[in-house]
């Protein structure tokens, strides 16, 4: 039971935190480093005093807990801090589009989506224009692009496009929702060139390796629609699933079989017609 309070206690936190931001009590530069200090010392004293007082323990602890759940969204909020080291601030628009060279490392396996692949990168730095120097960055983007050849996780890539943050659509929050991913840039138009291979992290790359030979038994073992729901629920693979399948689920109010997996919080990667 312990868990479940820690749990919510966290919860409330990040939720908290959001709301502060969304009124402007939060920002990016508000409260200092030294507040937040301050802050995290009053529930590490009280810790330190229930050790004579247990009945206080439990309350010094969730409160630590809240206010940790409010620094981690603070950390990484729905709308980003940029400063001239984040791929982030030098996103254009429809209208006035920045076309830029991004490099870095593809993050994970590109999720598959019919005949095109939507691909994730760690940036590394971007070159704004013809023989500039390339510029230092961190962050994340987002593009998609032919299934054949492809990329790889763990490829250092150089994509040439146009920066963009994500859409806001009508009933969807399509920029929240890569957000909360730590995606804050799309690149439309993409070119992409394979710099090298290896770069990922080398869990990982033998981690995803197990997955994509399990994926492959599965889908021998079984038909469709079983093998991309078997393989969704047990690999997390966000594209097993028909989507048609998905509609059912709903509409027989047995949506929650798929949740256990995670998936219906990850599927949605592509925005909405």
């Amino acid at each position: 039971m312990t868990l479940v309070h820690l749990a919510v206690a966290w919860a409330v936190g990040i939720w908290l935190s959001r709301w502060l931001w969304s009124l402007g009590v939060f920002g990016c530069t508000v409260p200092a480093a030294w507040l937040w200090a301050v802050a995290l010392a009053a529930p590490l004293a009280g810790l330190a005093v229930a050790r004579r007082q247990p009945r206080w323990r439990l309350l010094a602890v969730l409160l630590l807990f809240g206010l940790l759940g409010a620094l981690r969204f603070q950390l990484s909020p729905f709308t980003p801090c940029v400063t001239p080291g984040d791929l982030a601030y030098y996103n254009g628009s429809p209208e006035r589009p920045v076309r830029a060279t991004v490099t870095g490392v593809v993050l994970r396996p590109p999720d598959e989506r019919d005949t095109r692949l939507r691909v994730r990168v760690q940036a590394e730095s971007v070159t704004l224009g013809q023989g500039e120097e390339p510029l230092p960055v961190s962050g994340r983007a987002l593009f998609t692009i032919e299934r054949y050849p492809g990329v790889r996780y763990g490829d250092r890539v150089a994509v040439r496009g146009s920066l963009e943050a994500p859409p806001v659509f009508e009933g969807f929050d399509y920029r929240e929702y890569l957000a909360r991913r730590s995606v804050h840039t799309m690149i439309q138009q993409p070119e992409v060139r394979v710099l090298g291979q290896g770069a990922g992290n080398k869990f990982w790359q033998a981690l995803y390796t197990v997955r994509a030979q399990a994926q492959a038994v599965i889908a021998r073992l079984l038909p469709e629609p079983e093998a991309g729901l078997l393989t969704g629920i047990l690999l997390g693979v966000e594209s097993g699933i028909d989507p048609a399948l998905y509609d059912e689920f709903n509409r027989t109010g047995v949506s929650h079989i798929i949740v256990i997996s995670g998936l219906m919080t990850t599927q949605p990667l592509s925005p909405p017609s």
